[in-house]
């Protein structure tokens, strides 16, 4: 049974996993073409991580990234090779959307402006913003 917690970046399997999804995006994307926050990106106040676990083993790891304009940009998405097709980041998605879309102190009426509301592409399977 998976279970999704806040992260503060500090366990050993957490960090593996960020190094593993750090270098399959430089090992796949063109030299400076590569957006994935490392550790100190991801420890900044605006940023909020999360972990997915099955007992002690982490199967996936992806955080918010809060924008400052009310938008906000899921960051860091990974799943564990070991834990691929089990719905470890369906799960983990579903998880920071709801949390993205929960209010927060005004100014902002949530992490998301409600013109950046994340609609479900059903044929692809990706949440993108309202056109």
């Amino acid at each position: 049974m998976f279970s999704i917690h806040p992260d503060d970046l500090t366990s050993e399997p957490t960090r593996r996993l960020l190094a593993l999804h750090l270098a399959g995006m430089h090992a796949s994307s063109p030299p400076g073409h590569v957006f994935a926050l490392d550790l100190s990106g991801l420890q900044v106040p605006d940023v909020t991580v999360w972990s997915v676990r099955e007992g002690d083993d982490v199967v996936g790891i992806g955080a918010l990234k809060e924008l400052g304009d009310g938008g906000a940009e899921v960051k860091s998405m990974r799943t564990h090779p070991d834990h691929l097709r089990r719905g470890v980041a369906a799960l983990l998605l579903d998880h920071i959307v709801r949390e993205a879309l929960q209010p927060i102190p005004a100014p902002c009426a949530s992490r998301l402006s409600r013109a950046r509301t994340p609609r479900r592409n059903a044929s692809a399977g990706s949440f993108g913003g309202a056109s």
